[in-house]
Parts: C-alpha cells; sequence; structure tokens
C-alpha cells in the first residue's frame, strides 16, 4: 500500500496556479480554514465549487476572486 504525503500549503497554492480547478486543500491554505470546513461550506453552497469524482473542487477564477483583495469604500 502506498502512503499519501501531505502537501504544504505552498506546494498546493503553486499547483493551483497553473491548474483548472483548486482542491480543496489549496483553498483551505489560502482561506486558513480546515480542510473539513472549506469541504462544508462547498457542500452547503457558501463557496462556489463542483464535486468530481469523490471530491470537491473549485474553478480557478472562482478562487482568484475568493483571494483578491477586496476594495472597500472608506469615505462613508
Amino acid at each position: 500500500m502506498q502512503s499519501r504525503t501531505k502537501e504544504s500549503k505552498t506546494d498546493s497554492l503553486e499547483q493551483a496556479e497553473g491548474a483548472v480547478f483548486v482542491t480543496v486543500g489549496a483553498v483551505a491554505a489560502a482561506l486558513g480554514y480546515s480542510a473539513r470546513t472549506v469541504r462544508r461550506l462547498l457542500e452547503k453552497g457558501h463557496l462556489p465549487g463542483q464535486k468530481i469524482g469523490a471530491g470537491w473542487r473549485m474553478h480557478r477564477d472562482d478562487f482568484a476572486k475568493l483571494t483578491a483583495p477586496q476594495l472597500t469604500d472608506t469615505a462613508a
């Protein structure tokens, strides 16, 4: 039986940059959440994503929107 090695946060983020879909682990690392929390948010529809096979994935464009700095109007 092969053992799976756990990816570091930076490895999963680097892989996300060139991929069409981003893994739960990369989303979790970028947001600072656990993978379990991200899966729950995906299942409930609070995050954009789709189930591919047994796992969840997020399209890289949705990932980019989610992780982009938000501009806020502070002149209120």
